[in-house]
């Protein structure tokens, strides 16, 4: 497993680790942001991803950035699992796969 975390503004690299019960292997983090730095945070969440390992991707930022990287991992082939918190049951949730299938 490769866990990546992204955290933009709001520190969640603790609450990772205690779940996963892992340190990450890359930590994505910036304080406050403008769009000009979208380009170099893409680069670096891009270069974190392992072409071997399935990657667990853990995110904490803006929607649009979300959408972005998004569009970047579309167009290549990595096994990414996707978690997100769930205050409700104070724990980290897997999301299911999502492809293309959902739009035929």
């Amino acid at each position: 497993m490769n866990l990546i975390i992204l955290q933009i503004g709001r520190p969640i690299q603790q609450t990772v680790e205690n779940y996963f019960n892992k340190t990450p292997d890359k930590v994505v983090s910036f304080g406050n942001i403008k769009i000009d730095d979208y380009d170099k945070i893409i680069k670096e969440f891009y270069n974190s991803l392992s072409q071997t390992e399935e990657n667990y991707v853990v995110l904490s930022w803006p929607v649009a950035l979300n959408f972005a990287i998004g569009q970047l991992i579309w167009i290549n082939h990595f096994r990414i699992k996707l978690f997100q918190w769930n205050s409700m049951k104070s724990a980290y949730e897997e999301l299911p796969n999502i492809d293309r299938n959902i739009i035929l």
